[in-house]
């Protein structure tokens, strides 16, 4: 990124390449910025009613782990934080609605033990290095 507010400040401004790869970068930024509220207002309802009614366990247990599986493959093959970050940013708020959902709706202890066991596991060993690029690939495809 400094290479092109560098090229920029050279008067690269008039190289179209440039210009491309710059508003690549916003927009990807930009991306990030509105993962950043995507699911605040359904975590604010929820806090506010008190009730996980009308939300299914199931659909936010595969949502959160596709995203988790996203964002890993991001962190894996070394991606630009701009290019997987926004999974990143929507697993974190997946996740907690997850919870809170599993509180609210009293699920059962051993289906959310089962569930946050797996996702941290498969974090584990990501972040240990025990999943290499193909690995993800293969989870991500």
């Amino acid at each position: 990124m400094s290479q092109i507010w560098h090229a920029l400040s050279e008067g690269g401004w008039k190289d179209p390449e440039l210009l491309k790869l710059l508003l690549a970068k916003a927009l990807g930024y930009g991306v990030l910025a509105g993962a950043c509220i995507t699911k605040l207002p359904q975590i604010v309802n929820v806090l506010k009613s008190g009730s996980a009614e009308g939300l299914s366990p199931l659909s936010f247990e595969l949502e959160t782990g596709g995203l988790l599986v996203h964002a890993s493959y991001g962190y894996v093959n070394e991606l630009p934080f701009s290019a997987y970050g926004e999974a990143f940013i929507l697993f974190i708020q997946s996740l907690y609605l997850l919870l809170l959902i599993y509180r609210l709706a009293r699920i059962p202890s051993i289906r959310s033990t089962f569930s946050i066991g797996l996702m941290a596991a498969y974090m584990a060993a990501v972040y240990s290095g025990r999943v290499d690029s193909a690995q993800g690939g293969y989870l991500f495809n």
